[in-house]
């Protein structure tokens, strides 16, 4: 890129080049999170973890990815949160997960890449955008309610209930054919 030989803009590069780190978030959704890696990884001398090597989570990975898109003007395609959200939810992180799938759906966070109001695939299933954005939002609001009622705080929305008010902001009514923008 730096030496001009890839083109970010204006050229059929950008769009192999967007489809090339898509591929890369797909390969970050799909590795265990920097815990796990510590598990699996054993020292010469019995100790477990990694010395030394300073790894990066696949869910910061994943933001460092957005942030390259974001730098060269690229799309960032409904599956690109996916994959960003999924690497989050394998780290329980879903603070993180939760904000992003929300920021595809009103766009008002400027620290990550918005969506900007792209139509998310309805289609269900453990790798679909809908039903992982709409776990982490759950899991994101049941941490919170346990946090909560473990300090004694009252907590006014629930975790289905907020899913619930997600899923109504996602769903696009026109009065000329209703029937076809259900859930």
């Amino acid at each position: 890129i730096n030496k001009g030989k890839i083109r970010a803009l204006g050229s059929k590069d950008a769009y192999s080049l967007s489809d090339s780190l898509g591929r890369a978030l797909f390969i970050y959704s799909e590795c265990p999170s920097s815990l796990e890696m510590g598990k699996l990884i054993t020292s010469d001398d019995g100790s477990k973890g990694v010395s030394g090597i300073s790894a990066l989570s696949p869910y910061e990975a994943c933001i460092d990815v957005f942030n390259v898109l974001r730098k060269l003007n690229l799309d960032v395609h409904p599956s690109h949160f996916s994959y960003a959200i999924r690497a989050a939810c394998h780290e329980s992180r879903w603070e993180e997960a939760a904000n992003l799938f929300l920021g595809q759906i009103n766009g008002d966070d400027a620290r990550i890449t918005s969506g900007g109001f792209v139509p998310i695939d309805p289609g269900l299933g453990w790798d679909r955008p809908l039903e992982v954005g709409l776990y982490a939002v759950a899991r994101d609001s049941w941490y919170k309610l346990k946090i909560a009622e473990e300090r004694g705080e009252n907590v006014d929305i629930s975790p289905s209930k907020r899913v619930f008010d997600t899923a109504m902001k996602m769903c696009m009514i026109s009065p000329s054919c209703q029937e076809k923008y259900i859930l």
